[in-house]
């Protein structure tokens, strides 16, 4: 450093009582006192001048302080190393050195635990995450406003690491908390604004956007659809009006609402809106725009859930191939491409090109995330119901033991992902007639998601209809058991989710089969035509299941019981209201704008 700044002495004693008070507080570096105090001596500062000047630097939020001039290397360079370890074992090191020099509520200490919870959080270790958002938000409520922005922020990250850590009702509190401050001191007349001219006066503060999205993940997470979608329509509406229409954000929030319509069944209108998205003029839909890719494989998704195989593998080796050259293997968004190409090969039965894809996919997270991350699991996942799907059980008993293991080390015994890979344990068990340990994690899961769910939630009925499906597999000393419950859940579906949902008529088929297999043939039967009935019922979304019914039927004459398969990471439900009206809305309004930013006669909307 010297003989680079030799004949600059004003520079060398600048940059030496920087490094000084790197050293001082501990900022990039391990905090030494002593040599801070050597290079002020070569700085020609006195030690009181470097305390004066921490003395009268500003609390959190800064403007154009010098402390935002020293650059943070260390992390920086173990992240482009893809070291996080090192990153994140930097990066506490420094927050508790710059807490003892600084204090909790100084900007460089806040920033720094930021950064560090933005990393845990990329690594899965919600738990650890969560305690440092936790840190943040206190210290960011005693020393800044309650209502400024940054404390806001603050709560809506923890809110978010809530969600990951399955803490749904807390999650959706804080979230609500924060918007009704940003409606209250920022945007008053939120909840009354009802046309486009009004959402303009929320142009300055983007934040709202990311707290509507936050809290629509929430109500998805919950399968809560029509609130979810009504969030994100308001978000929409927001950013097309003050953005524009083909604005990023705005395109976001389209891509937002229609995974909201793949998550319901709704699957026509997902396609819809991902074309129209695709339609935009924006530049970041050009052909090899990241943004563009992400919106291909969402809709070589939907293509696969229509069913239409060759269209879904298309477009999605065309999106994972071009994200290969773009960002490379090991890139978040090709591993997301290649997971995609893994369900849709596996939806299509073409097992060894699945098994292919998977292994490659859980090769490259385990190098680059590592063994026990998320996104590492969850391809484990995908490769546990190829081999179910083969009813290779042994191997998938493997795979599904060591991710709930992984599962509960991560992220506890009682994270809904946690209860998920449980489920799918018991499942297998099911397949090798091991039935008092199938039944024994059934009831655990059963008690877990009564608890974080209630009673009535679409997944904790979900799992009851799973032991149905272990009664009856049993035999008949347990037909008894499986008709109770089964009935139950009938009862229960038909008055919380309607006659006509798709899990409603599963949960009449089971006790179907339940009476088919006491001899109670006409029941049976007439509960198969009520099924029948209800599932072909014009464009209902349902009517797909009534297309397996007589195999249903032929398949309870033959004794061969109903069969679950392993959960996915959601069982979506249809829920009872019609919003095909939003799909036109979104048309309309970016019509209209259109017109407008062109100078173009308008019609009112």
């Amino acid at each position: 450093m010297r003989s680079k700044v030799q004949g600059h002495e004003t520079t060398a004693r600048k940059i030496a009582y920087q490094v000084a008070l790197c050293y001082q507080i501990g900022f990039a570096i391990e905090r030494n006192e002593a040599r801070s105090n050597e290079l002020l001596k070569e700085s020609e500062y006195a030690e009181l001048d470097l305390s004066l000047l921490k003395a009268k630097s500003p609390k959190y939020p800064h403007d154009d302080s010098e402390w935002l001039t020293l650059q943070h290397l260390p992390s920086e360079g173990f992240l482009e190393k893809q070291n996080t370890e090192k990153a994140i074992s930097q990066l506490s090191q420094e927050a508790r050195d710059l807490s003892l020099a600084l204090g909790n509520g100084h900007t460089l200490t806040l920033n720094v635990r930021n950064q560090l919870a933005y990393l845990l959080g990329g690594q899965g270790r919600y738990n650890e995450c969560e305690k440092v958002s936790q840190q943040i938000m206190d210290t960011s409520l005693t020393t800044l406003s309650p209502e400024s922005l940054h404390t806001l922020g603050s709560m809506g990250n923890l809110g978010v690491v809530y969600t990951h850590n399955g803490r749904l009702d807390e999650a959706e509190k804080i979230i609500i908390r924060v918007i009704e401050t940003l409606d209250r001191i920022y945007m008053p007349g939120l909840k009354a604004h009802s046309n486009l001219t009004e959402t303009l006066r929320y142009e300055n503060n983007p934040y709202l956007l990311t707290c509507l999205n936050n809290l629509a993940d929430i109500y998805r997470t919950q399968e809560r659809w029509q609130e979810a979608e009504m969030l994100q329509k308001k978000a929409f509406d927001i950013a097309s009006a003050t953005l524009g229409a083909d604005h990023p954000k705005t395109l976001q929030g389209m891509v937002n609402i229609a995974a909201t319509y793949y998550s319901s069944r709704r699957l026509d209108e997902a396609e819809e809106l991902y074309l129209e998205v695709l339609k935009s003029p924006s530049g970041v839909l050009s052909a090899q725009h990241p943004f563009r890719l992400t919106v291909e494989a969402n809709l070589a998704y939907v293509y696969s859930g229509q069913g239409h195989h060759e269209k879904a593998i298309q477009l999605g080796m065309q999106a994972l191939d071009a994200r290969l050259k773009l960002l490379g293997p090991a890139h978040e968004g090709t591993l997301i491409s290649m997971d995609h190409m893994t369900n849709t090969f596996r939806k299509s039965k073409q097992w060894e090109k699945a098994k292919e894809m998977c292994m490659q996919l859980i090769e490259t997270s385990n190098q680059i995330l590592g063994a026990e991350h998320a996104h590492t699991l969850d391809a484990m996942v995908q490769l546990m119901k190829i081999y179910f799907d083969q009813e290779r059980w042994t191997e998938a008993e493997r795979l599904a033991l060591q991710v709930v293991n992984a599962r509960r080390k991560l992220l506890g015994a009682e994270h809904l992902a946690t209860v998920d890979a449980t489920s799918n344990l018991a499942e297998i068990y099911i397949k090798q007639g091991r039935w008092k340990e199938a039944e024994d994690l059934h009831m655990h899961v059963i008690e877990i998601r009564k608890r974080l769910l209630g009673i009535h939630h679409h997944n904790t009925l979900a799992c009851m209809g799973d032991l149905v499906l272990l009664y009856i597999s049993c035999g008949q000393e347990r037909l008894a058991d499986a008709e109770q419950l089964a009935f139950h859940i009938m009862e229960t579906s038909v008055r919380i989710l309607g006659s006509s949902n798709h899990d409603t008529l599963i949960s009449v088929k089971n006790l179907a089969t339940v009476y088919q297999k006491q001899g109670r043939q006409d029941e049976a039967l007439n509960l198969m035509e009520s099924i029948k009935q209800l599932g072909s019922k014009a464009d209902h979304p349902d009517t797909l299941l009534s297309e397996h019914i007589p195999q249903a039927q032929k398949t309870s004459q033959n004794n061969d019981p109903l069969t679950a398969k392993p959960t996915d990471s959601f069982r979506p439900r249809v829920t009872p209201f019609q919003s095909s009206s939003t799909l036109e809305q979104i048309k309309r309004t970016r019509h209209f704008l259109r017109r407008k930013e062109k100078g173009l006669p308008l019609k009112p909307l």
